[in-house]
């Protein structure tokens, strides 16, 4: 069952799911069905804490087999359907309702393989079983084993060294290869499952949570949300940010145990619909922004101090592949089809990808990360492509070990095995369907090494057993799972472990003041401007020139005395949660509060503070939030305009926010996408109480834009926008009105999100963001089709394709200053067609000048090259043909008045398209290179944003 409530993956959302051992799941359940009501006899068994008001119950037993025996003899084995044993601290789990009225035996329960709940420490692990091999001590079992493992730490106070494996002189393949030897076929299958074996002293380690920061481990450094990363265009920054979270990480594993050295990291799936609810965890629509950003996320995090051994940590990429949507309801649809729908359609759908769609959109980012980052990890996904499920699919084979050369481990996404005959009822080719068993075959043979879930643990025995898997095969999964293992420092000697620097990181660097300001630099860095009418910002004109400046202080003022007033209204400017985004740090769980060890400062507490140190404004900042974020109560508005009355400025601040960690009224998480009900007419029907009752449209939701509105009519106050969420909201209205003087796009930030705002708005930082995704006028330019795959589906899919003019184009963004673009030169004019030249480059260099409005430092300015293929031959049916393709980019910083040249290395397989045989190659033609600051595709004019400079480049 899919269970927000008591989740044995330590409140994983990657699905949070309980999976019973047969590998069955109810994918009906909802995300917030309440728990039953406490058990009232729950014998010998010691309290834990309350979760959501019902006490759960544990104890410390050695293995699941005892916990199913004890559950009987506490309750009667026939009604004990509620235990659960975890492999993570050997505790036997009594869940709320240990009393059943069904018949249902005890191997109901469930052995799954995640990390426990934060209850107290468990009673010491029993000593290895007669027959190990080392003189050494026991695996100390770890009290907090992190999701989706049974993690154990080895400690000693004799020679490790008699254990080959642990035996640092020798080489990891031979510490491998002596371990592979030793183990049972037993423990073999043990080891694929994610557990630990104690005769061997063979320690297991788990997964975590990274995508920007270590999640739901405890006080750690909330760096803002991939999106906003994406909007930094800053490869080097992205790449300090996870060198941080590794150190981070480091710390929380070898000082406090509260966190894995696995992380399911990063995110780099495409975003090809902006109603995806999950396109907060992604760097964006484009394969060659997200593959060097994630790219440059995963060196650091492996890699972050060039001295240390490889690889610090282990990221675990996700979701291989083709994953991009949670629900099968976003579209103009019926409120009652919405309210028919499936929000966890994920777990079903099967992607119809054409090959050239794979190949130039959905893999690009993986082949980024295992050829430029020695990615260590890939995570295989819910979802099928083209009638197989992902871990089942020759593609991970074909195309991620085979073509791309990737030899790190692929882990299942957790409960995938299960939900491939749960609820993709995959069948044969002959229309039987797939047992359990043969599934858990399946996946082994197609190269998962782990499982996530219980299908290992309790199906791949029986595989085995049946010869549906072969000992080749399970070896080579076991090889990798150890290589990786001991890659990580996990089985060391005593001397080696002692000086390993990984395992030396203080838990002082753990959201430490200079963490903290690096997650405000890169909240600052990923603020987009996009509109900015008369220098309405940097409010009142500061840091410009001097003429600018006095012209901004006359209009603003309009004739008063200063200094100026503000006001802040908006239901996100004092809303700190939505700082957070999904899979955070501060918290001990998902969906839990910010932790009181951890300070946030939200958008209100840092304009606040920002005014109270300028000149120009009073110190006094009105406030009133005027509506909530998604309902049709208007009964705020009228305070919000009092609020703004008096004001010179007013900033408005609303958007989204996410469900995961913000609860109600949200809008876009894992498990929601966003959908605009209407009328059997058609017409819009944001609020039918009866059926639905919230809009989630690509607009702002409930009544922000009645707040926007009543306020441009209402007060004569200058108004700033900013939009907080985690991917495009449309805003045609407040483009086009002359009385919104700018937009500001501000995706959930983190820990110091607010105070990055203000500073941006203030003028004491420049804002530098280019948008990581296209933002229509409204959904009328998105597919009808939510469904479909095809990124050439009208109007075409992500600024790649698309044929109309959005509201703001993929690599939108203004800054305080203007650049002008001059000499454009390319280091080679002509590359050879097919392959010969694949692992090849070129370099692009630019002039690029600095016009001086802003005068208060230096701005930064994304340089960017894209290319518009014109094919030698024909383009058929079986291709697609982007109209333009980002091939490089580079972000540079340039002095007011200044000129830089800009340089920028574009690998020649960026290039690369499906020809009309299906070969993936450099196929022959002339390629415009279009270098600038923005996309050369048509989109709303922008004094700043001059069209790019061309060259050409062809391909012979």
């Amino acid at each position: 069952t899919i269970s927000a409530v008591f989740n044995f993956k330590a409140m994983r959302f990657e699905v949070a799911v309980l999976v019973a051992v047969a590998g069955a799941a109810d994918s009906t359940a909802s995300l917030e069905t309440p728990p039953p009501p406490p058990a009232t006899h729950c014998g010998a068994w010691a309290k834990g804490v309350s979760l959501n008001g019902h006490d759960i119950t544990f104890q410390v037993l050695p293995s699941a087999a005892a916990c199913c025996e004890l559950c009987g003899k506490t309750v009667g084995a026939a009604a004990c359907t509620g235990w659960t044993w975890n492999l993570g601290d050997h505790r036997c789990y009594l869940k709320n309702a240990i009393v059943s009225n069904t018949s249902e035996p005890c191997v109901s329960g469930y052995t799954g393989d995640g990390p426990p709940l934060p209850f107290p420490p468990p009673s010491p692990a029993p000593p290895p079983p007669p027959g190990a091999i080392c003189t050494v001590d026991p695996p100390t079992t770890r009290s907090d084993a992190p999701r989706g493992s049974s993690s154990t730490r080895a400690t000693s106070t004799t020679a490790l060294s008699q254990c080959p494996w642990y035996n640092s002189s020798l080489s990891f393949a031979q510490r491998r290869d002596a371990l592979l030897a030793e183990l049972t076929s037993d423990e073999k299958l043990a080891v694929l499952a994610g557990q630990s074996v104690d005769r061997l002293h063979l320690v297991a380690d788990g997964f975590n949570e990274a995508l920007h920061g270590v999640a739901w481990a405890g006080r750690a450094t909330v760096f803002p949300c991939p999106m906003s990363l994406g909007s930094t265009w800053n490869e080097t920054l992205v790449n300090t940010i996870g060198t941080v979270v590794a150190h981070e990480a480091l710390a929380k594993h070898w000082g406090d145990n509260s966190n894995a050295l696995g992380f399911f990291a990063p995110n780099i799936n495409i975003v090809r619909d902006v109603r995806w609810g999950r396109a907060q965890e992604t760097y964006g629509e484009d394969p060659t922004l997200t593959g060097t950003l994630g790219a440059a996320y995963v060196n650091g995090m492996q890699n972050p101090n060039s001295s240390w051994p490889l690889p610090a940590v282990r990221n675990v990429a996700k979701h291989f592949a083709a994953y991009n949507l949670e629900s099968n309801f976003a579209g103009r649809v019926t409120p009652k089809q919405i309210s028919q729908s499936d929000g966890q359609y994920r777990l079903a759908y099967d992607a119809n990808v054409s090959r050239a769609d794979l190949l130039q959109t959905f893999l690009p980012a993986f082949e980024d990360l295992v050829k430029n980052a020695s990615l260590r990890g890939v995570m295989c996904s819910y979802n099928s492509v083209n009638g197989t499920p992902l871990c089942a699919n020759e593609l991970m084979q074909q195309e991620l070990r085979d073509r791309m050369g990737f030899d790190g481990v692929v882990v299942t996404d957790c409960g995938a095995i299960g939900f491939m005959t749960s609820t993709h009822h995959w069948n044969h080719s002959d229309g039987t369907p797939y047992t359990a068993v043969e599934a858990t075959a399946a996946s082994l043979a197609a190269g998962t090494d782990l499982n996530c879930g219980g299908a290992y643990s309790g199906q791949l025995p029986t595989a085995f057993k049946e010869s549906l898997v072969t000992l080749d095969q399970i070896n080579t999964a076991v090889s990798r799972v150890l290589y990786g293992l001991l890659e990580l420092g996990v089985m060391s000697d005593t001397t080696t472990a002692a000086a390993d620097p990984r395992r030396q990181v203080p838990m002082s660097v753990v959201d430490s003041a200079p963490h903290r300001q690096l997650a405000k630099e890169a909240a600052a860095q990923g603020v987009v401007l996009l509109k900015n009418n008369d220098h309405t910002l940097p409010l009142g004109g500061a840091g410009m020139s001097e003429s600018i400046q006095q012209a901004v202080l006359a209009k603003i003022s309009r004739g008063r005395a200063r200094p100026l007033k503000l006001a802040v209204v908006g239901p996100n400017a004092n809303r700190t949660l939505t700082l957070t985004s999904s899979y955070s740090g501060c918290k001990d769980r998902a969906g839990g509060p910010i932790l009181p060890t951890c300070t946030f400062v939200n958008p209100l507490q840092g304009i606040q503070a920002a005014a109270a140190a300028s000149s120009a404004f009073s110190d006094a900042v009105a406030f009133a939030p005027g509506v909530d974020i998604d309902t049709p109560d208007t009964s705020g508005i009228p305070a919000a305009v009092a609020a703004a009355s008096d004001a010179d400025v007013v900033v408005v601040i609303g958007g989204l926010i996410t469900c995961q960690e913000t609860g109600a009224q949200c809008q876009e998480a894992e498990a929601r996408d966003r959908s605009t009900p209407v009328n059997k007419d058609g017409t819009d029907n944001p609020y039918s109480t009866a059926d639905i009752g919230r809009d989630y449209g690509i607009g702002l939701p409930g009544q922000q834009l009645a707040l926007l509105q009543t306020l441009a009519n209402s007060t004569k106050a200058q108004i700033v926008l900013v939009i907080m969420s985690g991917s495009a909201v449309a805003v045609p209205w407040a483009a086009a009105s002359n009385r919104v003087g700018a937009i500001v796009q501000h995706f959930y930030a983190g820990v110091l999100g607010g105070e990055a705002l203000a500073e941006v708005l203030f003028g004491t930082t420049v804002p530098s963001g280019k948008l990581p995704v296209m933002i229509p006028t409204s959904e009328e330019q998105l597919p009808v089709d939510y469904l479909d795959q095809s990124m050439l589906a009208p109007p075409g899919r992500t600024s790649r394709y698309f044929t109309g003019t959005p509201l703001y184009h993929f690599g939108f963004g203004m800054g305080y200053s203007t650049f002008t673009y001059a000499g454009v030169t390319v280091s080679r004019d002509n590359l050879a067609a097919g392959s010969d030249d694949l692992d090849s480059d070129f370099v692009v260099s630019v002039l690029v000048t600095n016009n001086g409005e802003y005068t208060g430092g230096p701005s930064a300015e994304v340089v960017m090259v894209h290319a518009t293929p014109t094919l030698d031959s024909p383009v058929t049916s079986t291709m697609a043909v982007p109209r333009q393709m980002l091939v490089g980019f580079v972000k540079i910083e340039v002095a007011p008045g200044k000129t830089v040249e800009a340089q920028v290395r574009v690998a020649a397989r960026r290039l690369q398209l499906v020809g009309p045989d299906d070969a993936f190659e450099l196929l022959r033609g002339k390629y415009t290179l279009h270098v600038g600051g923005r996309n050369p595709a048509p989109q709303q004019a922008s004094p700043n944003t001059p069209l790019p400079l061309s060259a050409l480049i062809s391909i012979s």
